[in-house]
């Protein structure tokens, strides 16, 4: 402890400050449930939340404190440590809903405890009865500035998260959604490129199939910038065998879907397609697979695929390709979701995507 600032005392005054901060001391149990008793019988949020009124308590436990120290004529500074708690306890807990205004009722609760207590023992016109006040009132505003700055700080460390999650999200409907299209597009020139140098006719349905493919990119874009919801097929199943229509991989590709779609909510029908699409683009693209595998089980409580093939394969803790877009975006849709995703596989030995989401009620996507 350091002596306060700017603080002078003859020895009567310094006695009678440290009478008063003993009965402070000796009533402090007294005063802090007299406090909650008070919290707790306000009409808003902050009464109804047990973690709201936990918190506040020990903020008036450090503000006790601190009228112990400066009756005392010491002062115990705010540490680094102290504020980044208080930062901590905010961002732990951000969806309470009580109202500033709130918390400052709160503070003024606590000089109103504080002070009955003083009242009890002085009487209004005592000198000591003046320096209590001035005493509470410095420490309440003290931790007060403090619990204002970690607030701003956590708000600027929210909105910097906030502004993170938009641009991966935004990433992963662009390489997702859009990509796909374009990337099927892309396959269906190449072979009508193919189809014209060989000279065969009949090749002009390929046309048809990439207006298709850049419509639906067009209009994920759009639904990217508009933030309206994406409209996937309505089957599952009906999903992944026109996206493997589209990339005429429909022959190389096996798709079974076993159990009731309707047991999967919307959002994990949407997600899980877009994942088990990412996995068959990069074994269509990089595999050089003969035999591709999708299994898609639906129960009422969980959601399972798998997509396998018997491709080139790649060490899964070296090979670059673990770690792109497309597999870290699989990885952050699943999570998403509450549920779990291994990539396993090995040169030579094919590669193997599976993941489990939970398909019970109540909110799925986490934004």
């Amino acid at each position: 402890m350091q002596l306060a600032e700017n603080v002078v005392w003859d020895d009567s005054t310094s006695c009678s400050r440290i009478i008063l901060a003993d009965h402070l001391a000796s009533h402090r149990s007294h005063v802090l449930r007299e406090y909650q008793h008070v919290l707790c019988g306000r009409d808003g949020r902050l009464a109804r939340d047990p973690w709201a009124i936990t918190q506040a308590v020990q903020h008036a436990e450090r503000i006790l404190d601190d009228i112990d120290c400066g009756l005392r004529g010491t002062q115990v500074p705010v540490t680094e440590e102290e504020t980044w708690q208080a930062a901590a306890e905010g961002a732990t807990h951000p969806g309470t809903g009580v109202h500033p205004a709130e918390f400052m009722q709160a503070a003024t609760d606590l000089f109103a405890v504080v002070m009955s207590v003083v009242a009890d023992q002085w009487p209004a016109g005592d000198a000591l009865v003046s320096q209590a006040s001035i005493a509470v009132n410095h420490a309440i505003m003290r931790r007060t500035a403090t619990a204002v700055a970690c607030h701003g700080r956590f708000l600027v460390d929210m909105m910097n998260r906030v502004q993170t999650d938009e641009r991966h999200q935004l990433a992963r409907e662009l390489h997702d959604r859009v990509g796909a299209h374009l990337n099927a597009a892309y396959r269906q020139v190449e072979l009508h490129a193919m189809d014209t140098d060989r000279g065969l006719a009949g090749s002009g349905h390929r046309i048809g199939v990439i207006q298709h493919e850049l419509s639906s990119a067009m209009s994920d874009i759009r639904g990217v910038i508009s933030g309206l919801r994406f409209s996937e097929p309505v089957g599952l199943e009906e999903a992944l065998r026109g996206f493997l229509a589209a990339t005429a991989y429909s022959e190389t590709a096996q798709v079974v879907v076993n159990g009731d779609e309707a047991w999967a909510p919307p959002e994990v029908r949407d997600q899980a397609y877009l994942v088990v699409r990412e996995a068959l683009c990069n074994a269509i693209l990089h595999s050089e697979a003969r035999t591709i595998l999708v299994q898609v089980d639906i129960a009422p409580y969980e959601l399972r695929a798998r997509v396998e093939d018997d491709g080139t394969g790649f060490d899964v803790g070296t090979c670059a390709r673990a770690d792109h877009m497309g597999t870290q975006a699989m990885r952050e849709r699943v999570a998403l979701l509450d549920g779990v995703i291994t990539i396993s596989s090995a040169p030579g030995a094919g590669t193997r995507v599976e993941f489990t989401v939970p398909c019970g009620a109540g909110p799925h996507l986490r934004r």
